[in-house]
């Protein structure tokens, strides 16, 4: 059971991280293109 629980969270994490490289990319553009 727990060990379920750690999977999900794990999974959720990585789609956390996912998430948050693509905002990090974004705005890496955008201050790129307005320099």
């Amino acid at each position: 059971m727990s060990r379920m629980k750690a999977s999900t969270l794990r999974h959720h994490h990585d789609g956390f991280i996912a998430m948050l490289r693509m905002e990090l990319a974004m705005v890496f553009h955008v201050s790129a293109v307005t320099m």
